[in-house]
């Protein structure tokens, strides 16, 4: 009879402590995989899907900070050392859209006319509530965005309080209305650029001073040939504000682009369009409780104007929330 083999079985390789460090590796490369998606971002001008991962600068940072603080509890250097860089290539755009000191402003420069700026979102249909909360806001001027055919009569009770301005309902998301109760000069909604969304355009009289008002919506940046049209249509407001450097101006809208995108950027560079205003303009303004907020809902002015203040609005059925602004005269730059 012969004698079986009595080796001992092999030790076993996939207990508690093995599971624990295979988590935790999983762990670790997920995170890594999140800070170079924020790098990602920085190859914005590259390809229009990389330039999407350049929006998400808010996320980028806070996942930073968590990533920072987290291995300097695990002493893991070198992942410091990556979430630190991380953290610096996020906060330089949100720190250059933070908020800027106007001249005049502080001094008491003259403020007074109200701003709203809404994409109320075509199949929303909170009509009543909207409404209501326009009416609550008081404001003097009434950018609206995706008015649709139903949005437009909705609406209508506006023109009682704000009988100036323009209506454009659109089916596709891209119906646009201005409503104003100060009076307006050469109030027109045009496509500024071939493919281009509409733009209202209107000179608001306020008492005895006058500024132009812009308001834009852009396609979303999905495609090459979509983020070349957003690219057009901003320069095209950049060279007409350029164009009439004598006439005070204001741009708002849904931008469909973060403050920090090569559209924006564009404006701020070309013409004296910018964020003059005390209040950071990456405050997220789309799906503004989810973890893909973004602030693509925007407003900029040339100098002598100033927002005195900016603040958002709240949840009126759409996904974005609105722009309550309030304009202001400064003095010159």
């Amino acid at each position: 009879m012969s004698q079986q083999n009595s080796d001992p079985p092999p030790p076993d390789q996939g207990g508690f402590f093995s599971w624990r460090f295979e988590v935790h590796r999983s762990f670790d490369v997920m995170l890594l995989l999140g800070l170079a998606g924020c790098w990602t971002g920085c190859l914005a001008r590259w390809h229009w899907f990389l330039a999407l991962f350049d929006h998400f600068r808010l996320q980028g940072a806070v996942l930073s900070v968590f990533v920072l603080v987290l291995y300097v509890v695990r002493r893991r250097w070198w992942l410091v050392g990556a979430a630190v860089l991380t953290l610096a290539v996020n906060v330089w755009p949100l720190w250059q859209t933070n908020g800027v000191p106007v001249p005049g402003a502080a001094a008491g420069g003259q403020t007074g006319v109200k701003i709203i700026s809404f994409n109320v979102l075509t199949e929303n249909r909170r009509y009543a509530d909207t409404l209501a909360w326009l009416k609550t806001a008081d404001a003097d001027v009434i950018l609206l965005l995706e008015v649709s055919p139903d949005w437009e009569q909705a609406l209508a009770p506006l023109r009682k309080s704000h009988p100036h301005g323009v209506t454009r309902p659109r089916e596709d998301n891209f119906g646009i209305a201005l409503f104003s109760r100060l009076p307006l000069a050469g109030c027109d909604v045009s496509s500024w650029v071939d493919d281009g969304m509409p733009t209202v355009s209107a000179l608001v009289q306020a008492g005895e001073k006058r500024f132009r008002f812009i308001g834009v919506h852009p396609l979303p940046p999905m495609g090459r040939k979509a983020e070349k049209t957003i690219q057009a249509q901003m320069k095209s407001v950049a060279d007409f504000v350029r164009q009439h450097p004598g006439e005070p101006c204001v741009v708002a809208g849904d931008f469909n682009a973060t403050p920090w995108s090569a559209a924006v950027q564009t404006l701020r560079r070309e013409c004296p369009l910018d964020f003059r205003t005390p209040k950071p303009a990456w405050r997220p303004t789309w799906q503004a409780r989810s973890l893909f907020a973004l602030p693509i809902d925007q407003a900029l002015c040339t100098p002598p104007l100033f927002f005195a203040s900016r603040e958002i609005g709240p949840d009126l059925g759409s996904d974005h929330r609105a722009q309550a602004l309030v304009l202001g005269w400064g003095a010159p730059d």
